[in-house]
Formats: C-alpha cells, sequence, structure tokens
C-alpha cells in the first residue's frame, strides 16, 4: 500500500516580514539563556534560542548545499554585551528574512 505524505498537498509562499524581538534573558543555573521571539506578518509565531536557529541553518546547508543558504551569524564563546546581543538580534532577523523569501527553501518539504 503506498503512502501518501500528508503534506504534499500544501504550498508554502515566501513571507515578507519576519521580525525578531529579544525575549528577556531567563537564568539556567549556571547561566543566563537568552530567547528570540519569532514574528512572522506581525504576529507572534514562537520562541527560539540561537542553536535552534543554528541547527536549522546546518540542516539548510546538508539539504541545500553551503552555496544556496545565506550566512548564519557566527557563535561567540563569552557572554555577550547588550550591543552585541542587539547586533545577533538583527544579523538573525536578516538571516531569517532571508531564508523566508528564498522560494527554493521555502517550498522545501
Amino acid at each position: 500500500m503506498e503512502q501518501k505524505n500528508p503534506k504534499a498537498h500544501l504550498k508554502f509562499a515566501p513571507v515578507d516580514d519576519f521580525k525578531i524581538k529579544l525575549q528577556p534573558p531567563t537564568r539556567v543555573l549556571p547561566s543566563i539563556q537568552q530567547g528570540y521571539n519569532i514574528h512572522i506578518n506581525g504576529v507572534f509565531h514562537c520562541t527560539v534560542r540561537y542553536k535552534q536557529l543554528h541547527n536549522l541553518n546546518e540542516q539548510l546547508k546538508k539539504e541545500f548545499g553551503n552555496d544556496s543558504v545565506p550566512p548564519f551569524p557566527p557563535k561567540k564563546l563569552l557572554p555577550l554585551t547588550t550591543s552585541q546581543l542587539e547586533d545577533r538580534r538583527a544579523l538573525l532577523e536578516k538571516y531569517i528574512q532571508t531564508v523566508g523569501q528564498d522560494s527554493k527553501l521555502v517550498s522545501s518539504r
């Protein structure tokens, strides 16, 4: 019996407006974790951590190759200052916007 993909009928169009907002940091001993609130077309979608977005980037590179995926903001070893957090937020927002507007990446299953 042939199995059908339940998502085969879904078509995804590029999204025009991705915004990332810093969530107040949460203390998880022994460190502080920074979350990023993802808004799509002005509506809150989810909260993610840098590592989750990095994992997404790695999966996209594996699936589509390094040349098809936009550059991802580098990891920092030391705790980030407020201005570094804002810089990272802006770079992550640009990354998500670029991925979300790439019809090849968006329409993949």
